[in-house]
């Protein structure tokens, strides 16, 4: 998949906001909520974006010896993402570990769409 600038650039703040489901550290649900909220985008989309760029991207910070505990600033984010959709990813790990990371970050997914649907 290949965004244009404009595409990356609008959907920046919310890759970086939902990055943070990827650190060792505590999640402020209310706080993505109103990112998301904030992109314009529906949640269904938010959750594809999720699946589909962030995951991808970030699930090796979730690997055991490389926990991040430091937000990446958007930058970061940019070059991570975009880097990731190219087709370098900085991590594959077994399908497995990929399911059970996706496990871990689906759950605090649905915390915070609850938090958008019932706050629209």
């Amino acid at each position: 998949m290949t965004l244009s600038a404009a595409e990356i650039e609008n959907r920046l703040p919310l890759w970086t906001a939902l990055s943070e489901l990827f650190l060792d550290t505590e999640v402020d649900y209310r706080r993505l909520a109103d990112a998301v909220r904030m992109s314009g985008f529906a949640l269904h989309d938010v959750e594809i974006i999720l699946r589909s760029e962030v995951f991808p991207a970030f699930v090796g910070a979730m690997h055991p010896v490389a926990g991040e505990w430091i937000p990446w600033d958007e930058a970061e984010v940019r070059e991570i993402v975009t880097r990731s959709m190219a087709g370098n990813r900085p991590w594959f790990g077994s399908m497995l570990r990929k399911f059970f990371f996706w496990g871990m970050i689906e759950s605090q997914w649905q915390k915070v769409a609850l938090l958008v649907r019932d706050n629209p």
